[in-house]
């Protein structure tokens, strides 16, 4: 199945479910958590957990809700409703109610930003009107219309391949085409790479190639062309300042680390060799914790029942690991408040980890997943 086949299957999945996960990442910039709990024929629970309490969205299965993209605001239409109500999350109140027109579906609609809601017509497929979801306002023709991103433009780069740019948009990590030698499908456009494919941390800003990743895992990521985005389902990540990139590696090396670190500011490796020794559940990822300082991930070892939560200290080179082993649920877990990590075990408990003490609380029950953004 080539790249592009591959894309429109995981566009549609992510279209159909909203709330659909596939690695760890780092925490939603709102600081909610956002869990569904009590999931059943009829529907589910939708809970917002922060700092300013515990927020709980019955939904039904018939109604239609979906998240903004950073999780501040939830758009939620009822079955029996001709509206939309958009709801914070952090305090669980109504911002803005807008009626539907007759040629609006209650089910409709989908963020175009963060405070913008486009909606459609009975089709789904052609916007009619974009909302302002603080006050209820409709915008202009003018403003409906979003702003086109910048082509990205860098050597030998395919249309339909991997590229992941820095959080400040300055840097790329992408595949390339070495040998810059292509060849195009005879009954298709997508072209593929002949020659040697090699991955790449390269500078828009000078247009110079910063570091060719030595041992980096090819042909595990898929695109997102709209957006420039990958899903790297645990492979790649960037630190949220962007100063180091964490990557999957391919060597079959025992000497070789599973899991490397790049730093772009002094521009070497952090390896930990210890690293090589562990199993890591690629399927659950790693996240970033406590900004740039620690990177965590799950170990395990198919003799022992359940798995180990290990801490890279990139301040000190330490790694760290949890005293008790946990069975998980589902592969969905993400920094949680301060310096802990958040799961769901398989006893369906929302379990929270403090990586400074080594101790475990339960936040809540009948937990199903975790949603990130």
């Amino acid at each position: 199945m080539n790249k592009r086949n591959l894309l429109t299957i995981l566009i549609t999945v992510l279209m159909l479910f909203p709330y659909v996960k596939v690695s760890a990442q780092e925490a939603n910039p709102s600081g909610n958590l956002i869990y569904i709990r009590q999931r059943r024929e009829e529907g589910f629970q939708l809970v917002s957990l922060s700092s300013a309490g515990r927020q709980v969205f019955n939904i039904s299965r018939d109604d239609c809700s979906i998240l903004s993209p950073d999780r501040t605001y939830l758009a939620l239409s009822r079955s029996d409703s001709k509206e939309i109500d958009i709801y914070r999350l952090s305090d669980g109140e109504i911002i803005s109610t807008t009626p539907l027109e007759e040629t609006q579906s209650g089910c409709a609609f989908r963020w175009q930003s963060e405070t913008i809601l486009n909606l459609l017509d009975s089709s789904g497929t052609v916007v009619e009107t974009s909302m302002n979801v603080l006050d209820g306002t409709i915008l202009s023709v003018e403003e409906q219309t979003p702003s086109a991103r910048p082509p990205v433009t860098v050597p030998d780069l395919l249309a339909d391949d991997f590229r992941l740019m820095s959080p400040d948009n300055s840097l790329i990590v992408y595949n390339r085409c070495a040998g810059s030698q292509f060849t195009t499908g005879v009954f298709t456009d997508d072209q593929s790479c002949t020659s040697e494919e090699d991955v790449v941390i390269y500078d828009l800003r000078t247009q110079q190639v910063v570091q060719v990743l030595e041992d980096a895992q090819q042909g595990y990521f898929i695109l997102d062309e709209s957006e420039n985005l990958a899903f790297s389902f645990g492979g790649i990540s960037w630190s949220p300042s962007g100063r180091y990139l964490a990557y999957r590696t391919a060597s079959s090396d025992q000497g070789v680390p599973p899991l490397r670190i790049y730093d772009i500011r002094d521009r070497r490796y952090l390896d930990l060799h210890l690293l090589a020794l562990l199993e890591i559940d690629w399927f659950k990822g790693f996240t970033w914790v406590q900004g740039d300082q620690r990177l965590a991930f799950w170990s395990r070892d198919y003799e022992v029942e359940g798995q180990q939560l290990a801490v890279v200290n990139l301040q000190t080179g330490e790694v760290s690991f949890s005293r008790m082993r946990y069975q998980l649920a589902q592969a969905n877990w993400e920094q949680g408040f301060g310096n802990t990590i958040v799961f769901v075990d398989s006893e369906h408990n929302l379990v929270e980890y403090d990586l400074d003490t080594d101790n475990t609380t339960v936040l809540d029950t009948d937990v199903w997943d975790i949603l990130s953004p």
